[in-house]
């Protein structure tokens, strides 16, 4: 009797830590997904003004272009801040759009190079270069590919290229320092 009343305590001990640690696992769950809610909430909250802006952006290029359809759309800063804007007009032709503090220019993307060719550009003008990034941009007044690289060696350095956007010739260079490349 005694042997089996002893069977029953430990039983329910066993039980009873059993249901302690299911409970923990829940609330650990729980509180997972409060905390990914949480971070979900500020990360929408943080993008909600770009979002807006693109929206904008997007809206204008539209009815000031003649879009039916856009693509992409890329915020660029150098000299000024330029929206460029790609998509296709009534025609169905691919066509990129520049939107400047109001001003909006077009060119057919039959008239420019691609971003492709920017790259080889680049990386034929730069043989170590790793290029990381190409953007549609400005540089001054002109149209232009920004390409951004780094050179392999001993100290890592970044440049961007330009390369203007109708014909891929070569605009200029920027070299960073390698005090903030680092």
């Amino acid at each position: 009797m005694l042997r089996q009343a002893e069977s029953l305590t430990r039983g329910k001990r066993y039980a009873a830590r059993r249901m302690n640690i299911w409970r923990w696992v829940i609330a650990a769950g729980i509180v997972l997904l409060l905390v990914l809610l949480v971070l979900n909430l500020y990360y929408r909250s943080v993008q909600a003004g770009v979002w807006a802006e693109e929206r904008e952006v997007r809206e204008l290029a539209m009815e000031s272009a003649g879009l039916t359809q856009v693509n992409d759309v890329t915020k660029h800063v150098w000299d000024q801040t330029a929206w460029v804007v790609r998509g296709i007009d009534t025609d169905g032709r691919d066509v990129w759009v520049w939107l400047v503090e109001g001003e909006v220019q077009t060119l057919r993307a039959e008239e420019s190079v691609t971003a492709a060719r920017a790259r080889e550009l680049a990386e034929a003008q730069y043989p170590d270069a790793r290029v990381l990034r190409v953007l549609p941009g400005l540089l001054g007044e002109e149209k232009a590919w920004e390409v951004y690289f780094h050179m392999n060696g001993e100290s890592r350095t970044y440049h961007y290229a330009f390369y203007r956007f109708s014909d891929g010739a070569y605009l200029t260079t920027y070299n960073l320092p390698s005090r903030f490349a680092d």
